[in-house]
């Protein structure tokens, strides 16, 4: 598919990439916040569906302690 600037999130991508690449360029703490920031600037514009996106993602990134990420950031960079 490809993205244009009308292309939802939810549309484009899959959550479970958009966390990885998340991780890859912000760290855990950092994407945690990228996450948060992303749903409340879809709240804010009324994108009830990229919100949600973007709560599948952060409740993800939630769940995941130190020990965790250290182990799923090997696995994917290996």
């Amino acid at each position: 598919m490809t993205v244009t600037a009308n292309t939802h999130a939810h549309d484009a991508v899959d959550p479970d990439a958009m966390m990885v690449a998340l991780l890859r360029e912000y760290g855990l703490p950092g994407a945690r916040e990228r996450a948060r920031h992303h749903i409340g600037r879809c709240v804010e514009a009324g994108l009830a569906d990229d919100a949600a996106f973007w709560m599948q993602i952060s409740n993800h990134l939630d769940g995941l302690n130190g020990k965790d990420y250290v182990f799923s950031r090997m696995a994917v960079t290996t």
